[in-house]
C-alpha cells in the first residue's frame, strides 16, 4: 500500500470519527437532548365523570356498612371546565400554527447556516488530517461542539415560532382558572419559563469550533457556558409545559376525545417536522465545517 493511500485512508477516517461524533449528538432521543419541547400530546388523564380501577391487595374480611349509593369520582368546579375548553382549543390553534410555520423556521435556520458557513468554513478541517489523533477527550469535545450546533439549530428554528407561541401565551393568560386548581400560577411559571428559553441568542459557534479544530482534547469555555446555560432553561421551560399539559389533561371530558385526538396528531406531526428540518440542517452544517 503506498503512503498517499494510506494517509488517504487515515483522513477518511478521521472524517468519519468526526461526522459520527457530531451527527451522534445531533441525532440523540429528544428526553436526552436541552431542545425545548413545544408540542406534544396532552398526557393521559380518566376524563371528567369516569371512574379508574385500581388493583389492590386482598384484605382480611372487614364489616362494612350498607352503601346506598356507588362511590362517585371528584367533582370538578364547572368553571374549570370551561377554561379548560379553552385551553384545549386554543393549545390546538397553537399546534396548526406551528405546524403551518415549519416553512418559515427552515428559511430561518437557512439563513443562520448561510451565515455560520460563510464565517467560520472549515473550522473543524485541521481534525481530517492524518496528524491529528482523535481519542477520547477529543470525541467528548466533538459530541459537545455537536451538541452546541443542534442548540444553535435549534434556537433559530424556534426563533420564527415566537409569533405563534405569543399569541398561545395571550390567551392562556386571559384564563380564568380557579384557584384550588393552581391554573394561574401554572400558566405564568410555563409563561415564563418557555419565553426565556426562547429569547436566548446563539452561541459563538465558529469561535467555539475553532478552538475545538486547534485543540480538540480540550472542550471550549464558550460551549461548556452555552450548553449549560441553554440545558437549564430547556430545562425548566420542559417542566413547566409537562404541568400545563397536564392540568390540561386533568379536566377532559368524554365529548372531547376528537379535539383530544387532533392535537396528539398536530404534537406528533409538528415534531416529526422540526426534527427532520434540524437533522438535515445540522448535517450540512457540520459536514462544512469538516470540509476543505
Amino acid at each position: 500500500m503506498s503512503m498517499r493511500t494510506e494517509n488517504e485512508q487515515q483522513t477518511t477516517l478521521m472524517k468519519h470519527v468526526i461526522a459520527i461524533a457530531i451527527v451522534a449528538a445531533l441525532a440523540a432521543p429528544a428526553g436526552a437532548s436541552a431542545a425545548p419541547v413545544l408540542a406534544e400530546p396532552l398526557p393521559a388523564a380518566a376524563p371528567t365523570g369516569s371512574t379508574t380501577t385500581t388493583v389492590q391487595q386482598p384484605q382480611p374480611p372487614q364489616r362494612q356498612p350498607p352503601q346506598t349509593q356507588p362511590p362517585q369520582p371528584p367533582l370538578h368546579a364547572p368553571a374549570d371546565l370551561r377554561t379548560d375548553r379553552r385551553a384545549l382549543g386554543g393549545y390546538a390553534i397553537y399546534l396548526d400554527t406551528l405546524l403551518a410555520a415549519t416553512s418559515s423556521a427552515r428559511t430561518a435556520v437557512a439563513t443562520y447556516t448561510t451565515t455560520i458557513v460563510s464565517q467560520c468554513r472549515s473550522a473543524l478541517q485541521p481534525l481530517t488530517q492524518p496528524s491529528t489523533p482523535i481519542g477520547a477527550a477529543a470525541r467528548r469535545t466533538l459530541t459537545a461542539i455537536g451538541n452546541e450546533i443542534g442548540d444553535d439549530l435549534t434556537i433559530s428554528y424556534d426563533s420564527a415560532l415566537v409569533p405563534q407561541f405569543s399569541r398561545f401565551s395571550q390567551l392562556l393568560l386571559r384564563l380564568r382558572w380557579t384557584r384550588d386548581s393552581a391554573g394561574r400560577l401554572i400558566v405564568h411559571r410555563y409563561v415564563a419559563a418557555e419565553s426565556r428559553v426562547l429569547g436566548l441568542a446563539p452561541s459563538n459557534l465558529c469561535q467555539d469550533a475553532g478552538l475545538a479544530g486547534v485543540s480538540p482534547q480540550l472542550l471550549p469555555p464558550g460551549t461548556a457556558s452555552f450548553l449549560l446555560a441553554y440545558d437549564r432553561a430547556s430545562a425548566a421551560a420542559n417542566r413547566t409545559f409537562a404541568i400545563l399539559t397536564r392540568l390540561m389533561g386533568t379536566y377532559t371530558r368524554p365529548g372531547e376525545s376528537v379535539l383530544l385526538q387532533r392535537i396528539a396528531t398536530l404534537a406528533v406531526d409538528f415534531e416529526a417536522a422540526s426534527r427532520s428540518d434540524l437533522l438535515a440542517a445540522g448535517s450540512h452544517l457540520a459536514t462544512a465545517l469538516q470540509s476543505a
